[in-house]
């Protein structure tokens, strides 16, 4: 049994200092959006139908995202959004 995000989030920004915590996966960075812990989104596009998972933005509410910047590979594209309007 977990003690919650709340928790981990605490026990991250003891570890990271002033460094940088990333969260993986929809339901963690969904998360951290509902807590008020998010700065920035990254996300990885690549042209794979996975048919299933849990929708990062789905019950959010309005989120105003910046493109910060993007980075193209072969078949994938990384973008990264700043968070302007905070859910």
């Amino acid at each position: 049994m977990t003690e919650g995000f709340e928790r981990a989030l605490a026990l991250a920004r003891e570890a990271a200092g002033d460094g940088v915590i990333s969260l993986a996966g929809a339901d963690v960075a969904r998360q951290g959006l509902e807590a008020g812990a998010v700065d920035e989104i990254q996300l990885s596009l690549a042209p794979v139908l996975l048919g299933g998972g849990v929708r990062l933005l789905d019950e959010i509410g309005p989120v105003t995202l910046e493109q910060v910047r993007v980075i193209e590979g072969d078949g994938v594209a990384h973008v990264r959004y700043r968070l302007v309007t905070p859910a």
